[in-house]
């Protein structure tokens, strides 16, 4: 048998349903109401025979997402910004020879400490904010190697996540009957501010940019929406702040370098 592929397109969202087990009642399929709205459909790129490796076929792909505005554009291609890259959003004081952070002090997320003084995320939300924020940084505005003369500093200015549990309580009171029909679990919606402070070797602040405030709102059902609404509504509420900040320092760019080639 030969190796092959094929695409498989499922254009009507369902679950399967055995609530009727107890009462020896057979298992039942779900149907969304509507049919997908997208178009489906394949597009196939050819490489040519000497560009076949993991990379061409990511180089591609990369061409093919910014051509269609799916992802963002490095704001260059020849030289980066210099700067380290730090993430904070708390407050660290030292007692004792411990370091307690605080991370109620702009965001309601997560409080926690740390017996060293290296900084430790509590919340498993504020360690997926830091990794969107590096590969961010790292995919767009600065490089991991060269000589660095100062730091960038993403701050939360603002930064809370409330889950709307009227859902919960309504489908606790109907036995979860209207959940069957797409009524969501739960939802959450998450509202978010972003500062990023370009700081010289001195700790002295040469440039800042602040997102506008976003508000992202996600849900959890059966069939639909997302198994962690919450941590969704937060991660893409953090990317909406990225993106806004991006576009500032691409619009500030010249400047920046200038600034840190004195």
């Amino acid at each position: 048998m030969q190796n092959h592929i094929y695409t498989d397109f499922n254009v009507l969202a369902y679950d399967s349903s055995d609530m009727g087990a107890l009462n020896n009642k057979a298992a039942f399929n779900l149907y969304a109401a509507d049919y997908v709205a997208e178009f489906p459909q394949v597009t196939y790129m050819l490489l040519a025979e000497s560009e076949t490796t993991y990379s061409d076929m990511a180089k591609l792909y990369r061409d093919y997402l910014l051509e269609n505005g799916v992802l963002a554009e490095r704001l260059t291609e020849t030289e980066n910004v210099p700067v380290y890259v730090d993430f904070t959003g708390y407050e660290t004081t030292e007692s004792k020879g411990s370091t307690y952070v605080d991370y109620s002090t702009n965001t309601n997320w997560a409080y926690g400490s740390t017996s060293s003084t290296s900084v430790s995320y509590a919340s498993s939300d504020l360690n997926n904010l830091k990794s969107l924020y590096y590969t961010n940084m790292y995919d767009n505005i600065i490089s991991k190697v060269g000589e660095k003369k100062g730091k960038v500093v993403c701050r939360l200015v603002t930064g809370d996540s409330d889950k709307n549990i009227g859902f919960t309580i309504l489908s606790a009171c109907t036995l979860c009957i209207p959940n069957l029909f797409g009524m969501p679990f739960i939802s959450a919606t998450t509202n978010m501010m972003v500062e990023m402070d370009f700081m010289d070797m001195n700790n002295n602040v040469v440039a800042s940019y602040k997102s506008k405030p976003h508000k992202v709102k996600k849900y959890a059902a059966l069939y639909w929406g997302y198994d962690d609404c919450e941590g969704v509504s937060i991660a893409e509420t953090f990317k909406q702040c990225l993106d806004d900040v991006n576009k500032q320092i691409k619009g500030d760019y010249d400047n920046l370098i200038s600034i840190y080639n004195k």
